[in-house]
């Protein structure tokens, strides 16, 4: 993979779960060269232990249906549906998956929310993970951007959506937003938020970002996006940035096409990417990459999250980005561009 650094995106996903695991923060925050130390250790042994299988695995999070890890209900659903396995725990099993999300529609999370039901989901999968060899906990993610996009609803908080968020103008009313939807999302054993939107909305006919986008001024989505990537992970809960480049001047919904940003690399720099780069001074935990197409950035007509002159070349070089690199949903259409691999 393009995006790959030094000894692969697998020492940044385990040194990012290691993170988040219960007291950690608190401690890195008293002793960096402690953290560092502990992190590398961990990771490396976790390493060695590890056969390819397990290693690809990692590089996964997938979705199944279900309300608990081994919900015969849904049996033959997850098999029509091409998850892999009957249930979440066949799933992990067999696949040594490094995190899975939760939808609504795939029933691991109900409106209104039972809380008691995704407590007992998010355990049963972690206890399975944790049962296998090597022990690697899960990331469990979601999509609580609040307002358009949010899987936890009422009786949990339920806030306007970005947009009317940034009306206030108010970087601390974004902070504390982020803090409670985190403060729920732990509650609720979901450990990774796949939010803020950090697109610049600056297409009134934009079919996907819209709303969800906090304006279009490039400096009002970066100072209430780094806000809210403050308040996610205040509380243990690792933020996502996206969609990198930025999804925010297209007509064209990535799940159902590939969309083209014509921008220049002056228009690029003083608006799309102005809130990814100070998300990266921020300090934020990972990056999701768009399925769209940047002639500017890169010529191949590849989407960018296939693109090595962005994700290699632009995020990882130029922006100095060495976090975790998460892809937008391989499901959507925006994603389907190049032929099946095909293997001896």
């Amino acid at each position: 993979m393009a995006f790959l650094k030094r000894s692969g995106l697998f020492v940044v996903c385990f040194a990012l779960l290691f993170s988040l695991m219960p007291g950690f923060r608190g401690q890195a925050k008293q002793d960096g060269h402690w953290r560092t130390r502990a992190k590398e250790r961990w990771v490396s042994h976790e390493l060695k232990k590890m056969t390819v299988e397990e290693k690809v695995g990692q590089l996964f999070i997938v979705h199944a249906y279900g309300k608990t890890p081994e919900d015969p209900a849904y049996a033959e659903t997850n098999i029509e549906k091409g998850r892999g396995g009957t249930n979440f725990k066949e799933i992990i099993e067999k696949y040594h998956i490094g995190g899975v999300i939760y939808f609504n529609w795939s029933d691991n999370i109900s409106t209104p929310v039972d809380a008691r039901q995704v407590q007992q989901l998010s355990n049963g999968l972690q206890k399975i993970a944790l049962k296998q060899k090597p022990r690697i906990p899960l990331f469990i993610s979601t999509d609580q951007e609040s307002g358009a996009v949010a899987r936890v609803l009422e009786p949990g908080a339920v806030f306007p959506g970005n947009m009317a968020l940034a009306a206030t103008r108010s970087a601390a009313n974004a902070k504390k937003a982020a803090e409670i939807m985190a403060v729920e999302l732990k509650s609720l054993g979901i450990n990774m938020d796949f939010a803020p939107d950090l697109d610049v909305n600056v297409n009134p006919a934009n079919p996907v970002i819209g709303v969800r986008s906090y304006s279009e001024n490039p400096d009002l989505v970066a100072s209430l996006g780094i806000a809210q990537i403050a308040g996610f992970q205040s509380q243990n809960v690792a933020a996502t940035g996206k969609h990198f480049p930025g999804h925010g001047d297209t007509n064209v919904d990535s799940h159902y096409g590939l969309p083209v940003i014509h921008h220049d690399l002056k228009t690029l720099n003083h608006v799309d990417l102005k809130p990814f780069k100070a998300a990266i001074a921020s300090g934020v935990d990972a990056i999701m990459t768009a399925h769209i197409v940047v002639p500017a950035l890169d010529g191949s007509g590849l989407p960018a999250t296939l693109s090595k002159k962005i994700m290699t070349g632009l995020l990882r070089e130029k922006l100095s980005y060495d976090g975790l690199i998460v892809t937008d949903s391989l499901d959507m259409s925006g994603a389907n561009v190049l032929p099946p691999a095909k293997y001896r």
